[in-house]
């Protein structure tokens, strides 16, 4: 395990260094102030208006933005082998993808944390609104990654490009968002070997829908997190890892 921290903290100070991760604060600065440009047009209150939109839009940046560094990474260390600097340090080469996965998590709390608490700040000073959840908020984010980094490492382990992995991550990313309307549009379609096969689908994608507390969070509401929802998350991610874990060791690349 000692040896699986040490892979996470590389990869988190790797990373930090990567041009990849400053474009990421670039978008999520810019998509504040586009926030903040919505919420002046829309015809709700303002800072209601504010936080919807810049909640939903931190969400989708630093998901889908880690998630892009994390595929990218993983897919060129591969393509120059130079995950063996790691595994011939390990006595169980499989500790290379908990490691990989620690770090790029990680790497995701911490620019999810400094986006969250500007976007708190903001909130407070130019509204005087304290927006008490938005903490809870973010524990609903960090969930949402730990779940769709182990799909993106399930994905590394069977595909070998890139581009499926990440359009496949960012499928189940917007899948799993709109869970509630896929099982009902799955349920009436009409075809039933096709109906089963998408109800296959459905209980395979995680359902993320349950971890969108933005609507929640800007109306004051409570119950942001259940121990259902923490349990399913924790449980599903970690599965995840596991499994691409055993692909990982049964590879004989390394």
């Amino acid at each position: 395990m000692t040896s699986a921290f040490y892979i996470a903290i590389a990869t988190f100070k790797e990373e930090t260094r990567n041009k990849i991760f400053y474009l990421i604060l670039f978008v999520l600065l810019g998509v504040i102030a586009f926030s903040g440009y919505l919420s002046v047009l829309s015809i709700s209150d303002t800072a209601v208006a504010f936080g919807g939109f810049v909640l939903y839009f931190v969400k989708v940046v630093t998901v889908l933005g880690v998630l892009f560094s994390m595929t990218l990474g993983l897919y060129a260390e591969r393509e120059s082998k130079g995950y063996h600097l790691f595994i011939l340090q390990l006595r169980y080469p499989f500790l290379y993808i908990l490691g990989r996965f620690l770090g790029y998590n990680l790497l995701f709390d911490f620019v999810a944390a400094v986006s969250v608490m500007v976007v708190y700040v903001l909130e407070f000073t130019l509204f005087g609104v304290n927006l008490w959840g938005i903490w809870i908020y973010l524990l609903n984010t960090v969930l949402v990654f730990y779940m769709i980094s182990g799909v993106a490492l399930f994905f590394y382990t069977i595909f070998s490009t890139p581009i499926v992995s990440l359009l496949l991550c960012m499928a189940t990313f917007f899948v799993g968002h709109l869970s509630v309307s896929f099982y009902f549009f799955v349920s009436h379609y009409p075809n039933v070997v096709v109906r089963w096969f998408l109800k296959v689908i459905y209980f395979l994608v995680p359902n993320l829908s349950i971890f969108s507390s933005e609507i929640s969070v800007v109306h004051g509401a409570g119950n942001l997190l259940s121990f259902f929802s923490l349990f399913y998350a924790l449980s599903y991610g970690s599965m995840m890892v596991v499994l691409a874990s055993l692909i990982f060791y049964m590879w004989r690349d390394y």
